[in-house]
């Protein structure tokens, strides 16, 4: 027995959707604590003809005053930020630009952005983050430093001293809220090419392509992404339809196991038409679009449904799939990240005894990661999460894609984890039977 596949979310037997259901509500099950419970997911998976399986469990908003209310239930198109899940899309509207030639990965980050020939790397600061000590760059900072997370930009959650960069330069906390004017204030943490540390990066390339395309980058990816593969729900700019069914941030209190911890579940708090469209980290859309998008990546650049080109088969392998930090520097490698701001992230060590690398957008496991009783994802596979838990897997040699959509703090939740885990083994499990 099958669905209809013109519903675009089910492709598969009732039995194996229907286990999928189960996988995900036994995180979601209203009976755990709060240490415990992820108040939703939305996750699924495909192949490079068509989408296979998409389930929902749980609520939209936990604290809700009538948490079982109908309009309260979590669904498979509920709309989700995206948060750094944003990033391969803005990099994808990078690479096609790039094929076009209308920019370079070795062309300088100044050409398009004077202001950045103004950046100084940090050397000391004071105690209230003040700058006491710069230095000039040793070299001009390119393009390519910028997607591979070599140019000096930083994070708040993942590096000690920006929140307080940031503070300064009147950012604040929220980023969804920062014009561009603000985030060419911060300046660099370390000499560009000399290490990998992630951070604002992609949030540039975003303001690079406005620069290039004269459009805003909403506008340029709904253009030459969104409807080139039907991604309907996708948008920087949000309207009433995102709001019906908007999956709310939540945060776990690490004091208490009946609640989560305060925190801004307005529409204001991400902004609905903000002052930047931000590359890193400002879409919103459902899990069923952005699994469209990630098809092209297993299809040889080609959406299946749609027949629309996004990329070249070459620049998929040759800039998403393949080492780029060696190029960069020896001396530059994928490093654990910190957690300065515990509420936002626990530290964070990915597949800490597997070789991996990055290349122009995405993680990249260099050998095969293990997932338990002979099931294994593929060995030069990309993937990439979002602060608020949220992954995804693209596995070129098996034509598989998955993900796994949350709205939890901090990132790298065990709960999270151990669900997302779970849920690739059985993705694992299903496309090879």
């Amino acid at each position: 027995m099958t669905f209809d596949p013109t519903e675009e979310t089910i492709n598969v037997s009732y039995e194996k959707h229907e286990a999928l259901e189960s996988l995900l509500q036994k995180y979601t099950d209203s009976k755990l604590d709060c240490q415990s419970i992820i108040p939703g997911i939305v996750a699924g998976y495909a192949n490079n003809e068509k989408i296979l399986d998409i389930a929902a469990a749980g609520v939209l908003d936990h604290g809700a005053k009538d948490r079982d209310a109908a309009e309260n239930k979590m669904l498979t198109d509920s709309t989700f930020l995206l948060w750094s899940t944003t990033k391969l899309l803005t990099l994808t509207g990078l690479f096609q630009l790039i094929e076009q030639g209308k920019i370079s990965l070795e062309d300088s980050v100044e050409k398009y952005i004077p202001a950045f020939k103004e950046k100084k790397v940090v050397v000391e600061t004071d105690d209230s983050g003040a700058v006491t000590k710069s230095e000039e760059m040793n070299i001009v900072p390119k393009i390519k430093h910028l997607t591979t997370h070599t140019c000096g930009l930083a994070y708040p959650f993942f590096n000690d001293h920006y929140q307080k960069f940031m503070d300064i330069a009147k950012v604040g906390g929220d980023l969804l809220k920062a014009d561009e004017e603000q985030f060419l204030n911060l300046p660099l943490v370390f000499q560009p090419g000399t290490q990998w540390q992630y951070g604002l990066n992609i949030d540039v390339i975003g303001l690079i392509i406005q620069k290039v395309t004269g459009l805003t980058l909403n506008d340029y990816l709904t253009k030459n992404i969104f409807e080139k593969c039907n991604m309907t729900t996708f948008s920087f700019v949000r309207n009433e339809s995102h709001l019906k069914s908007w999956v709310r941030l939540h945060t776990r209190d690490p004091s208490s196991t009946k609640g989560f911890g305060d925190i801004t579940q307005t529409p204001d708090y991400t902004p609905l038409d903000p002052k930047t469209h931000c590359g890193g980290h400002g879409c919103f859309g459902t899990v069923k679009d952005y699994l469209k998008f990630l098809q092209c990546f297993i299809n040889k650049g080609v959406q299946p449904m749609t027949g629309q080109r996004i990329l070249k088969e070459e620049t998929i392998l040759n800039d998403f799939f393949s080492d780029q930090l060696q190029s960069i520097s020896p001396e530059c490698k994928f490093t654990s990240l910190p957690n300065p701001q515990p509420l936002i992230t626990n530290p964070v060590d990915v597949y800490p005894t597997t070789k991996k690398t990055w290349s122009h957008a995405l993680l990249i496991n260099e050998d095969p990661i293990d997932l338990g009783d002979g099931i294994s994802r593929s060995k030069n596979s990309g993937m990439w999460c979002g602060l608020a838990n949220l992954y995804y897997v693209i596995d070129l040699e098996k034509k598989v894609v998955l993900y796994w959509g949350e709205q939890l703090f901090p990132f790298a939740d065990m709960s999270s984890l151990v669900g997302f885990t779970e849920f690739e083994k059985f993705v694992y499990t299903q496309v090879s039977n």
